[in-house]
């Protein structure tokens, strides 16, 4: 119908136009469609947006340090803040492991009650700690979880 509109009338229907296919896309949950739509006609904050209302943080700062958006740094700052408000030490944990921060990982891991992931952090990295080593292992101790893991 739509295609016979145009044809007939010479002009496009509100469909064609990019922020209706990328709300399109959100209805039908194609996110990365979504977002693909947006960034191709260089809708940054748009994109970054509808994100954060999904509570895809991590989704969002990846959009930002990818376009160099001026707020990436701070995006980042409040959502790792907000995550130790909340409790949040896994997520915090794998933020600073992929910033290369692997000791403030352990640390996090840690104090989240996941010694084994600590325990992994230690070994895929080699960290060579003999204190940091002692803290993973009296934890996993205390898990009962010493016999699973070497390090």
């Amino acid at each position: 119908m739509c295609i016979r509109d145009r044809q007939e009338t010479g002009k496009q229907s509100g469909l064609d136009y990019y922020k209706v296919q990328a709300r399109l896309a959100m209805l039908e949950k194609q996110f990365y469609r979504a977002e693909a739509i947006l960034l191709d006609h260089n809708e940054v904050e748009e994109a970054m947006e509808m994100y954060q209302e999904l509570h895809k943080w991590d989704d969002s700062i990846k959009i930002a340090e990818k376009r160099n958006h001026p707020d990436a740094k701070d995006l980042k700052q409040n959502y790792y803040s907000w995550l130790l408000e909340t409790n949040q030490e896994d997520k915090a944990a794998e933020m600073k492991e992929n910033e290369g921060d692997y000791i403030g990982a352990v640390n996090l891991y840690l104090k989240g009650g996941l010694p084994a992931k600590a325990a992994q952090v230690i070994i895929n990295y080699h960290l060579d700690s003999n204190e940091l080593n002692e803290k993973v292992a009296s934890a996993l101790n205390q898990y009962q979880m010493l016999s699973l893991i070497h390090i």
